[in-house]
């Protein structure tokens, strides 16, 4: 079983996933969403308490969640830089 060293070199082995869920995002005329906002997102909510997560979850995650969950999230992110 391969283990990542980092978050970095996590998120680099996701890249894949994130970029397929981007063109799934702009085929569905969604724009504003990056795949940081996605990983962000899961990070800090979905994944932020989960023990044994395996890669197959963090890309089923990624390519399943809701969008709108991600708007939301993203939406709320940047309220709480202006307050």
């Amino acid at each position: 079983m391969f283990e990542y060293k980092s978050q970095e070199e996590l998120y680099e082995g996701l890249m894949p996933a994130l970029n397929t869920r981007m063109k799934y995002l702009k085929r569905n005329k969604i724009k504003d969403i990056t795949k940081e906002d996605i990983w962000n997102y899961l990070k800090e909510t979905k994944w932020k308490n989960s023990i044994d997560l395996t890669l197959a979850d963090m890309v089923q995650d990624i390519l399943h969640t809701d969008s709108s969950e991600i708007i939301s999230y993203k939406q709320k992110e940047k309220k709480n830089i202006f307050n």
